[in-house]
């Protein structure tokens, strides 16, 4: 198992590089993409880690829900610790003297480790537009590369992304399968946009942070196309759509059934007027929820 670099969110509970992330409130945890919506949505209050030979369990610190829920903080609660290695080397890449192959370990930059991909980043950041001295692991032996860093910091090589990295497990659904599958998967995200609105209104969540309009959903989307990404996030927009249309809010689908409801139950219409300042309430609403959100987004981009 890969351990984990700490962000500046978890290393103030006091987790270290190295640390391995086995489970929260004592249940395992399999999937390490779903460790910040744990932590957010199901409220988890420990963390449990393996470091070194022992097992150790921290608190969460209550804030750390709404640092993880703000639309504004690109953070991560944690970062894969994972080694850099070449996948591929591209045109942009000038060596002077050497050469780099696939799969070849970096280990250091001018003798400045370079182990794990956060380290990486950083020490390239230092050398831009100047040459350098790199050492890496060939399987069993260890070779010297100077190539030079541009003024981008770059070398011209693409590393194995974390995701290359990961243990996966590919899973297959017949039709028939697929079908409940969705519908449980419909009903889990349902679940937790509800306990994220929750949040918001309990003052867990600042809404000032999680709320937003069309810019805020265009950053949820990669920089690189990915077809599962988008028709995931496609489905989760449709799911959040049509549970706000069915809230029983005048001028929305669930406030024209809630009035219906009525007359059928009662066998009388509502009063005219009182159906006409409904709607006027409900587009009131309504519009103060579109200013907010958009507002919020415009204000991010101008002084964030």
């Amino acid at each position: 198992s890969y351990g984990i670099h700490p962000t500046e969110i978890s290393k103030k509970m006091g987790l270290q590089d190295g640390d391995i992330i086995v489970g929260l409130d004592q249940k395992e945890l399999k999937d390490f993409f779903e460790l910040e919506s744990k932590i957010v949505l199901e409220d988890a209050k420990t963390i449990q880690i393996k470091r070194g030979d022992s097992l150790l369990s921290l608190s969460i610190p209550t804030t750390v829900a709404a640092e993880l829920s703000n639309a504004n903080n690109a953070t991560a609660f944690v970062l894969p610790l994972f080694p850099v290695i070449v996948d591929s080397i591209g045109k942009s890449a000038v060596v002077v003297e050497g050469s780099f192959q696939k799969n070849d370990t970096l280990l250091s930059i001018n003798g400045e480790s370079v182990q794990y991909q956060h380290e990486f980043i950083e020490v390239k950041k230092k050398y831009s537009d100047s040459l350098v001295t790199v050492v890496a692991k060939r399987g069993m032996d260890t070779v010297t590369i100077r190539t030079l860093i541009n003024n981008k910091a770059q070398l011209g090589l693409f590393v194995k992304l974390p995701l290359q990295l990961f243990k996966t497990v590919h899973q297959e659904y017949s039709f028939t399968e697929a079908i409940p599958t969705g519908i449980q998967r419909c009903f889990t995200t349902l679940d937790n946009y509800v306990t994220g609105i929750k949040q918001i209104f309990t003052g867990k969540v600042n809404p000032n942070d999680s709320l937003g309009s069309l810019i805020s959903i265009g950053n949820t989307f990669p920089s690189q196309w990915d077809w599962e990404r988008f028709w995931t996030l496609t489905a989760v927009f449709s799911i959040v759509l049509g549970f706000m249309n069915v809230l029983p809010i005048p001028a929305l689908d669930g406030g024209h059934v809630m009035f219906t409801l009525y007359e059928m139950i009662t066998g009388r219409k509502p009063n005219e007027k009182f159906l006409e300042y409904a709607q006027m309430v409900g587009i009131v609403l309504l519009l103060t929820l579109f200013v907010f959100a958009n507002g919020n987004d415009v204000y991010k981009l101008i002084f964030k």
